[in-house]
């Protein structure tokens, strides 16, 4: 079973130490003395600065400080903090020594000496001071949060999960503490101890990631396929931009094909099947090899399953696209009007050469859903191969009010206007590839642009009347 878990953000931490410090000495001012040579006034002027986040400032008060005052563990404890924000790593990692060596039983230098070691990978170097941290403020959550991580980074799980236990037992503990948590005992195979963690994260954060996928798994590995899926729902709805926003889409199309699969089991032998995350995971892989054989097997019980013939229309399209047709057919006459497996359908007609067939069905889908852009992507491509210029034109424009920063568009536009005779756009539109093209990306059309445009101004200056634009 893997276990997923993100490591706790280092400057996140450090704002929290540094806000948790402020105003820690309040009681020695004394208010004597002039700013500049008051060490506790420089303090707080470096605390103010701080709080506005002008580190700089912060950092040159705090040394003003400690040149009057060498030994102030205060000081030097949150300079260190500062050059950790400002990544001066060997510099903080001087200071916050030094605020140890000042003040060996506080415990918040220890835990932010730790946390700069476990953010650089030394984790042996981190342990002691985490440890002797935790031996003068136990109940530390931070200080637990980041041993568990360390002590989970070095295969000891029976350890981190006491320490997230031990982390969790504040009324206040955060959700991550508690995902991490539950995360741990789902590994250990305490099933039920693992849901009622999960549950309590997501009470306190509806939208954690770690919280939502684990208990998806969950959920999907007890054979509850309908509360997995929604798990994943709420983290793609929440999260529409994220790099893991692919990967939830198809964990959430194999956990539908794996119920369908197991409705199908259900009807036939009374029971449920044991199905697994894993057989998800091939079903979903990006590596054909896997894949397919977990959808031939899927098919092979269900063969009206749709999802799975869509499945093998795309990963064939390009490899085997006689047998990509055919799923895609397949897919379709399941689900007539499913408008994603008609374009699906119809992109592999594309890929086969069969353009009038495809132009055909993508009208159709447009006439459901006129905003469908892969719909319009594949039409234009089928339009242009079949010297259909000035439609193709129209979806060109279209998809390029839909998607203005996709370069490669404005390439397509000038192209089909000159070879309408368009001669005035196209030279507007190759001029304005030509600005927005990446030297790498574009290259070869580049290359085309620039070999065309002598004769295109050519054209345009000797010839004006067969100008359209």
């Amino acid at each position: 079973m893997r276990f997923r878990l993100p490591l706790v953000a280092l400057v996140i931490l450090f704002c929290l130490l540094g806000a948790g410090a402020r105003n820690l000495h309040a009681q020695d001012v004394d208010g004597t003395g002039e700013d500049s040579d008051d060490p506790i006034k420089l303090y707080q002027r470096a605390q103010a600065a701080q709080a506005r986040e002008q580190l700089e400032r912060a950092l040159a008060l705090y040394d003003q400080a400690l040149k009057l005052r060498p030994e102030y563990p205060e000081a030097e404890y949150q300079k260190g903090v500062v050059l950790t924000a400002l990544k001066r790593w060997p510099e903080a990692e001087a200071s916050l020594r030094r605020a140890v060596e000042l003040r060996s039983e506080w415990a918040l230098p220890q835990t932010a000496l730790g946390l700069l070691f476990v953010g650089q990978q030394r984790d042996r170097e981190a342990e002691p001071f985490l440890r002797r941290a935790l031996e003068l403020d136990a109940e530390d959550e931070t200080t637990l949060v980041t041993l568990a991580l360390l002590r989970l980074r070095a295969g000891d799980k029976d350890e981190a999960l006491a320490l997230y236990k031990r982390a969790t037992e504040d009324e206040n503990a955060a959700a991550d503490a508690w995902a991490a948590r539950g995360s741990l005992e789902r590994a250990s195979g305490d099933e039920k101890s693992a849901a009622a963690s999960l549950k309590r994260a997501l009470q306190l954060d509806p939208n954690n990631t770690l919280a939502r996928e684990e208990r998806a798994d969950l959920r999907a590995a007890a054979g509850d396929y309908a509360h997995a899926i929604e798990d994943l729902q709420v983290l793609l709805q929440a999260q529409a931009q994220s790099s893991r926003a692919k990967q939830w889409q198809q964990r959430i199309a194999g956990f539908q094909l794996l119920a369908k699969q197991q409705a199908a089991s259900i009807s036939d032998t009374g029971g449920q099947m044991n199905l697994t995350p894993a057989a998800v995971d091939a079903a979903n892989s990006d590596d054909p090899k896997i894949a397919r054989p977990a959808l031939e097997a899927l098919l092979q019980t269900d063969p009206k399953n749709a999802q799975a013939h869509a499945r093998l229309c795309t990963l064939e399209r390009k490899s085997e696209p006689q047998s990509a047709l055919a799923h895609c057919r397949a897919a379709l006459e399941i689900e007539p009007k499913n408008a994603d497996y008609a374009t699906a359908y119809a992109a592999a007609l594309v890929q086969a050469r069969q353009f009038a067939a495809a132009i055909s069905l993508l009208r159709k889908v447009l006439e459901v859903k006129p905003d469908n852009y892969a719909a319009h992507a594949n039409l234009a491509t089928a339009l242009d191969e079949l010297k259909q210029y000035d439609a193709a034109l129209i979806e060109y424009r279209w998809l390029n009010q839909a998607k203005p920063d996709l370069t490669v568009l404005y390439y397509l536009i000038g192209r089909d206007l000159d070879l309408t005779g368009e001669f005035t756009q196209a030279l507007a539109a190759y001029e304005t590839f030509l600005q927005r093209a990446d030297a790498n990306v574009n290259k070869e059309e580049i290359e085309r642009v620039n070999l065309r445009l002598p004769a295109l101004r050519r054209e345009i200056a000797h010839s004006p009347k067969r100008k359209k634009g």
